[in-house]
């Protein structure tokens, strides 16, 4: 294939990009889990969109945006906060992106 600016054949491609802008690819998930939230009760959830950067959740309860939160399912354990919150759906941002959500997100692992 051609550059149309070089001319230049162009081998390698780069990784195709989520087709909604979003920074993480994500994948659909059902499974249960925990919100952990400091001086609270744990709110039952369930994962609904899993990414390496945040997950999407519907929870049982109300949470506020803003809020920080430690995300407890049978694959894995993360911290982030509440960065949007529609009716029982939420949206959670990890503090940090990490290789063990990407291992979840594995549809060969159990």
């Amino acid at each position: 294939m051609m550059d149309a600016q070089s001319g230049e054949s162009s081998a390698a491609l780069p990784e195709p990009q989520p087709s909604d802008g979003r920074e993480h690819a994500r994948r659909s998930v059902l499974w249960p889990a925990r919100l952990i939230m400091a001086g609270q009760r744990d709110v039952r959830c369930v994962v609904v969109d899993l990414a390496s950067g945040g997950a999407k959740l519907r929870t049982e309860t109300p949470v506020a945006i803003g809020k920080s939160i430690k995300l407890r399912s049978l694959r894995f354990v993360r911290e982030g906060c509440v960065v949007w919150a529609v009716g029982d759906h939420i949206g959670v941002r990890f503090k940090e992106a990490v290789a063990g959500v990407t291992r979840a997100l594995d549809p060969t692992s159990t």
